[in-house]
């Protein structure tokens, strides 16, 4: 899986971490999967690290996620 999540005990985020290359499908369940994490634990801060993201989406696409 091109990406995962971490549901932070410490702090009140949800922090996903992105590496290698993502499909658009790829991209779009990845944040359907951590906002419904989020709901889910009652968090309102969602923190990503798109750093290991290597090409694929234009600054539209990742835009219109956020």
């Amino acid at each position: 899986m091109p990406w995962s999540t971490l549901l932070h005990a410490d702090l009140p985020i949800v922090e996903t971490r992105y590496c290698g290359v993502l499909t658009a499908a790829e991209l779009a369940d990845a944040v359907k999967a951590n906002m419904a994490l989020a709901l889910q634990h009652d968090r309102m801060r969602l923190l990503a690290d798109c750093t290991g993201i290597t090409g694929g989406h234009s600054v539209v696409d990742l835009y219109y996620l956020a």
